[in-house]
């Protein structure tokens, strides 16, 4: 998110979300054919800031129904369709939450009018009086164990509150408080607090040494956890199925989503966000286009694929499962 300077690119890409791209086409210039596949946020966005632009643009969606890609709320449809008993009532199958510290998604809300939906995301139970106040009042059962999170939190003994029978050096520490403990060292190289320089030589320290790592072989190379330990972070913090591939994967996950962080939603579900981004592009997206076959030409090259040849210049051959039409 920083140009050759240093600098944050963060409000000129905000910028270029509320007003598109300046000057991108000399009032005499012959408009570029783009082809975007996938009617996902990014592939709605990047439509809109380039047909404001001046290209003309279409988007190839391989769903017959749904835009929005990851983006998937079950709710009532205004005409009555695949609903709730309450109209009101809505569930979100995929993205469910926004941070409050993503600029650009934010910068998106603003620019389509929807800061009015947006209301917090309540990632961690709260008390009913005073939504300020976090209850960690949810169950959790392990091992035939049934215990309320907060009594979890505060135990002295939490693995063994839990029916996890782990070495006594570990016993007085919650899962999470382990899994901490093991990532401390890689936390360090990605410090907030330091310069952005040292934090991104830090991330590609990350990468070089642990590029190749599973998360199980990190606790148990790195950390040098017993399998005991291993199960107890991984069912309390919902690892075990991920235990087994990327470390940096699941490291991500624990760097930027905690109870720390603060969350929003759109009020009625965030199918909004690309529906309403999708409003002056009906006419440049193709639903039901399912790519099986993607070919292109290298302009710098001297053999040109013939398929992937576009008003007698080099460019990009797309076959799909049906005719378009």
């Amino acid at each position: 998110m920083l140009d050759e300077s240093g600098q944050s690119l963060i409000p000129k890409y905000e910028s270029i979300i509320e007003k598109g791209i300046p000057n991108q086409l000399p009032p005499d210039a012959k408009r570029k054919d783009v082809l975007i596949i996938g009617a996902g946020m990014a592939g709605l966005l990047a439509g809109k800031i380039l047909k404001d632009t001046g290209y003309n643009i279409t988007i190839l969606e391989a769903n017959d129904n749904r835009l929005g890609g990851r983006i998937k709320t079950f709710r009532t449809s205004p005409e009555g369709d695949y609903g709730f008993f309450d109209p009101k009532q809505y569930g979100e199958a995929g993205a469910m939450r926004i941070p409050t510290t993503h600029p650009l998604v934010n910068k998106l809300i603003d620019t389509l009018n929807l800061r009015s939906k947006a209301q917090f995301f309540y990632n961690i139970d709260v008390r009913k009086n005073d939504p300020n106040e976090q209850a960690y009042h949810t169950w959790l059962k392990t091992n035939a164990r049934q215990n309320r999170r907060i009594e979890y939190n505060t135990s002295m003994h939490p693995a063994e509150d839990t029916g996890f029978q782990i070495p006594p050096e570990y016993a007085e520490k919650s899962a999470a408080q382990l899994l901490t403990l093991a990532l401390a060292t890689v936390n360090k190289l990605i410090d907030p607090t330091q310069s952005i320089d040292k934090q991104i030589n830090g991330w590609k320290e990350i990468i070089r040494q642990y590029d190749s790592y599973s998360m199980y072989r990190f606790l148990h190379d790195e950390a040098n956890f017993p399998e005991q330990v291993i199960d107890y972070i991984g069912t309390l913090q919902n690892l075990t199925s991920r235990m087994f591939i990327s470390f940096f994967h699941s490291f991500v996950d624990t760097f930027y989503i905690n109870p720390q962080t603060k969350y929003l939603e759109l009020d009625g579900g965030l199918w909004q966000l690309p529906y309403t981004l999708s409003e002056s592009l009906k006419e440049n997206i193709v639903m039901d286009a399912r790519a099986i076959e993607i070919r292109w030409s290298d302009p710098h090259t001297e053999k040109q694929d013939s398929k992937a040849i576009h008003r007698g210049s080099p460019g990009v051959y797309v076959r799909f499962d049906r005719l378009l039409r």
